[in-house]
């Protein structure tokens, strides 16, 4: 089977990483051969790391195609050289559903898009409300399969209107065990002594709520008297803000700030805590499975997809969103217990769940059911 994949940019995100690992999956464990087409190159930070992992080059759209009409022109004739089988959609907005009529034109009707968010709120985002039922709505038009990252994001999807035709839940997924082995080698090679490290691997976003982390880590080294740090992974618009609330508590010493890192597990395996706060509009939150398959214990806001992710809380602590005394809490209660052992009976969940080849295997059969449904036609 040939399979394209179409990302937004070539930026190291979430989405990106996840659409490396599935390409290597695919073609390790399922034999497909992949096509990779970027809308926007942005920093370029995977590329590299994109290529190796599906085996093949990167079709990126010129700077000069950037506009609309041209843009469809171009997606047109790479499709059309292409010629693949089905084409995965990482990406959910007007640019999938340019995708979806160029594919059309050059003679593809096996497409899937996979939302990673939320739908916007009916209070306060009512344009935005209208402009993702109008996208759904081109997606049923269109006949594009519509798969959610979690049941979270499903229900907020089905309150914009109806879902397209075999349209379902493919929860995201990561490479569980080289995670658990990356992060068990790093976590062997940490000097005994040091202060017990809390992390959070996000990108800095609105969607996310560094801020609450931060203020409850200031309250927590008031708290209790263990040597505590802060590790914050990532990169984003409100790096700033963060940078200021740590100066504003004075806790810059204690607060470490990486860019965006490549080696995630190894930064994993670095952390006693995994502290993960964010707002409604999280869709799924990789990164919490990488931390559980990593073996590290984990503090999350109790929004929808991070409880449907940690099953109500059997998987990690969950705490009010938004609440800095209550996180603090639960910091400092996990602190005191340090060193963690490792729940063998979550990673074992985890890995039940959430391994790559078992999201690769179901976005392969629903290009099949697809493909069927087409010849059928």
């Amino acid at each position: 089977m040939k399979v394209l994949h179409v990302i937004a940019t070539l930026d190291h995100g979430g989405t990106e990483a996840l659409c490396r690992d599935l390409a290597e999956c695919m073609r390790e464990k399922f034999g497909v051969v992949n096509s990779l087409i970027a809308i926007r190159r942005r920093s370029g930070s995977i590329e590299l790391e994109l290529t190796r992992a599906a085996h093949c080059d990167i079709h990126v759209a010129p700077p000069a195609w950037s506009g609309r009409l041209r843009l469809w022109f171009w997606l047109f004739w790479i499709i059309r050289k292409i010629s693949p089988d089905a084409i995965l959609c990482h990406l959910f907005g007007i640019d999938h559903v340019l995708v979806a009529t160029s594919a059309h034109a050059a003679g593809v009707k096996v497409i899937t898009v996979t939302v990673g968010n939320a739908a916007p709120d009916a209070c306060g985002q009512k344009g935005l409300r209208r402009k993702w039922a109008l996208i759904l709505a081109l997606s049923r038009a269109l006949k594009i399969s519509v798969t959610s990252a979690s049941g979270y994001i499903e229900r907020s999807m089905r309150t914009l209107g109806n879902m397209p035709v075999q349209s379902r839940v493919i929860t995201n997924g990561c490479r569980t065990e080289e995670i658990f082995t990356r992060a068990c080698d790093s976590r062997s090679k940490r000097c005994p002594g040091g202060p017990v490290s809390i992390g959070m691997v996000s990108r800095l976003d609105p969607i996310k709520d560094h801020k609450t982390l931060i203020c409850a880590f200031a309250k927590l080294t008031e708290m209790v008297e263990i040597n505590v740090a802060l590790k914050i992974i990532g990169e984003g618009v409100t790096r700033g803000e963060c940078m200021r609330l740590c100066e504003e508590l004075r806790i810059v010493d204690k607060v470490i700030f990486l860019r965006n890192r490549s080696d995630i597990p190894e930064q994993l395996g670095t952390l006693d805590i995994f502290a993960f706060a964010t707002t409604r509009d999280e869709g799924f939150g990789i990164v919490l499975i990488e931390a559980l398959a990593a073996g590290v214990p984990i503090v999350a806001s109790d929004v929808g997809a991070c409880r449907e992710v940690l099953e109500d809380g059997n998987l990690g602590i969950l705490v009010p969103e938004k609440n800095a005394d209550a996180l603090c809490e639960q910091l400092a209660s996990l602190v005191r217990r340090v060193p963690i052992p490792i729940d063998r009976a979550v990673l074992a969940r985890v890995r039940e769940l959430y391994d790559i080849s078992s999201t690769a295997r179901h976005h392969i059969e629903l290009f099949e059911e697809l493909r069927s449904s087409v010849s059928k036609l």
